[in-house]
């Protein structure tokens, strides 16, 4: 992927609608990219590789994306 920057941009632009979650797969998965989405995402990032289960990695994501996104609010 040539355009990182054009993707965390996008993600960071629109965080104020979704949180975003990162799985990068594989030896080759960017870091840059799946730890910049996850973080101008409000999210979290993880890597597996091909060697390993991914099933744990995704359950841990899927936890984390189910937590509230807003804690202590206050309406006045």
């Amino acid at each position: 992927m040539s355009n990182t920057e054009q993707v965390i941009g996008f993600i960071s632009a629109n965080a104020h609608i979704s949180r975003v979650f990162a799985l990068g797969i594989g030896d080759g998965a960017s870091h840059e990219l799946v730890e910049g989405v996850a973080s101008a995402g409000g999210g979290t990032a993880a890597f597996a590789t091909y060697k390993e289960s991914i099933d744990a990695k995704v359950l841990h994501q899927l936890k984390n994306a189910i937590q509230p996104s807003l804690t202590s609010t206050t309406i006045s």
